[in-house]
């Protein structure tokens, strides 16, 4: 994880009386396929914290009407321009929805993925080189001693 910060707003989609709840993901139990499996700190939803760039935030909500009430969870990531979501789901299921995409989210660096909801991160660089020169961009790679368009 990143030791740089941002000051990030956690959602809070709780109006009218339904509940609404968030954590900082610090571990999953792949084990449980309920809530249970997610740990780490609660968050207030609606209030700022100063979050390092790659946590993993799990927010929780209910929607619909009084009577007919959905849950609904999705994971964020922290990075540099705040909170983005990768993976939402709902119904009585959410977490067995959510445990293993959270899990990989949590273990592709050792922990929170700094690189978490960019998609290009998956590519070696090399890749992403060739592709930009094939778009007709002229890119310099540090190492290299001239520019090759």
């Amino acid at each position: 994880m990143s030791t740089a910060k941002i000051i990030v707003t956690i959602p809070d989609y709780g109006k009218r009386g339904k509940r609404c709840w968030a954590r900082i993901l610090t571990g999953v139990d792949r084990t449980k396929t309920t809530g249970y499996a997610f740990q780490g700190d609660w968050l207030t939803p609606g209030r700022m914290y100063e979050l390092p760039i790659g946590t993993i935030v799990l927010l929780g909500w209910e929607s619909g009407s009084v009577s007919r009430r959905v849950k609904m969870a999705a994971l964020f990531c922290v990075n540099a321009g705040g909170l983005e979501e990768v993976v939402r789901a709902e119904g009585d299921d959410w977490a067995l929805q959510l445990r293993d995409k959270a899990a990989e989210l949590l273990t592709a660096s050792g922990g929170p993925a700094v690189e978490c909801g960019n998609r290009l991160a998956e590519f070696a660089d090399d890749e992403l080189i060739a592709e930009l020169r094939r778009r007709g961009y002229v890119v310099n790679k540090p190492d290299d001693d001239e520019v090759v368009g």
